[in-house]
């Protein structure tokens, strides 16, 4: 590597790369523990706790495909939502601080689904499970790490379900991914010339993955889920465009690029518990994280590095309720709590990754027979977490956020 280096720093035009391998190294770090489950859907009030377990509306041929089996009103969900996150950093080695990195990300859930028959059952979504915005500016410490970044995940799932017996159902799912992304940071005056020079990586994906479903219901009043996510790889390519870089006469350079990331395996455990006019919400989750633990990254097709991730396997568990107020009304609560994916000194700037606790709250109206307006809250919530980044060419990043807020509400609509 040393060898390659001093290539690189004997060639002008080169100099460009590795400035594109500094971008490319904090790709997609804001993915561990990102997987969102806010899209769209009212069990948003709930924190999503029970979310393999219950069949009220069309949003189940996402969380368990095999319970669609179970959904009375077929047909259709649509949700918006907002996110609003705020991620404050405070630098320990300069007075630099930016007052909120966070940027509003908006999503859409649309849901469908389908009683062939009294066994089979069809369904789809169209949904945003991962997605980011971040913006810190070109005057914070970390400019030669990321100046904004921008992450956008559509899938595209459609589903089967079959009802063996009145206990059992099972169901299947294939996800197709289509990811975008843009990231910007500044190339430092080492390496581009006289001054800085400013770059931007743009690319595309398209991937596909599936989910396996069981539910089972033990008796009128209690339902059990289970599903299987499978891994994902998910291949990103596209072209990496440098601005202001002015050694050996160049102004601009755009440099072809490849790189890699996953959406892990997971498996999650739900229960649903009728308690007169209570439904008891439980699960438990497991996602290995830790099979991200490297990232190759391309460049021209003819330089390949590895960015070491060193990310870990995360743990869920969720609690809450729905309370069937009457005929008309429902609301609901819920919390739930992430492991982090990532320690301090793996930490990027991408995001600042932690172990998250969610809080929900929700209602849902009855407008009809077959119409329902749903309105959810959910705040997520992670602790002071530090970063400690050092590099001779981009400079040392040694700071700590306060404590990560996002805020989401969702409208759903069910008919």
């Amino acid at each position: 590597m040393r060898n390659t280096i001093q290539f690189l720093e004997d060639r002008a035009a080169w100099l460009l790369v590795l400035g594109l391998l500094l971008l490319s190294g904090n790709l997609f770090a804001q993915q561990g523990g990102l997987l969102l489950y806010e899209v769209g859907t009212p069990n948003i009030g709930n924190a999503n706790a029970g979310q393999g377990a219950v069949s009220h509306d069309a949003s189940t041929v996402y969380f368990n495909p095999a319970a669609m089996t179970e959904v009375e009103n077929q047909g259709w969900l649509i949700g918006i939502q907002a996110m609003i996150p705020r991620f404050n950093y405070h630098s320990e080695t300069s007075s630099s601080s930016d007052d909120n990195a966070g940027g509003f990300t908006p999503a859409l859930g649309v849901y469908w689904m389908k009683h062939i028959n009294t066994q089979w059952s069809v369904g789809a979504t169209l949904n945003f499970p991962m997605g980011s915005a971040l913006d810190y500016g070109t005057d914070w410490d970390g400019k030669y790490y990321l100046t904004e970044a921008t992450l956008v995940v559509v899938n595209i799932a459609p589903a089967v379900a079959y009802k063996l017996n009145d206990q059992w159902s099972f169901g299947f799912g294939l996800n197709l991914y289509l990811g975008m992304l843009s990231e910007k940071m500044m190339i430092p005056r080492v390496i581009s010339g006289s001054q800085d020079a400013d770059a931007e990586m743009d690319g595309t994906s398209f991937n596909v993955g599936f989910q396996l479903g069981v539910h089972y219901r033990m008796n009128e009043k209690t339902t059990l889920g289970l599903t299987y996510r499978y891994k994902s790889d998910i291949d990103f390519s596209g072209d990496a465009d440098v601005n202001n870089f002015n050694r050996g006469g160049i102004t601009q350079t755009s440099v072809p690029f490849s790189t890699e990331m996953v959406i892990p395996h997971g498996i999650n455990l739900s229960l649903s518990q009728y308690m007169g006019d209570f439904e008891l919400l439980f699960d438990v989750g497991y996602t290995n994280w830790k099979s991200f633990d490297y990232q190759p990254i391309i460049l021209q097709e003819e330089y390949s590095v590895e960015m070491n991730r060193d990310w870990q396997d995360t743990y869920r568990i969720g609690i809450g309720t729905n309370y069937f107020i009457n005929d008309q009304w429902t609301a609901r609560a819920g919390v739930s709590y992430d492991t982090s994916p990532v320690e301090d000194q793996y930490r990027t700037p991408d995001l600042p990754l932690c172990e998250i606790w969610r809080f929900g709250v929700g209602g849902t109206k009855k407008l009809g027979e077959k119409m329902n307006l749903s309105l959810s809250y959910n705040f997520m919530y992670g602790p002071d977490n530090k970063i400690d980044q050092t590099s001779p060419i981009r400079g040392d990043l040694v700071g700590e956020y306060d404590p990560t807020n996002v805020h989401t509400i969702a409208i759903s609509l069910g008919f």
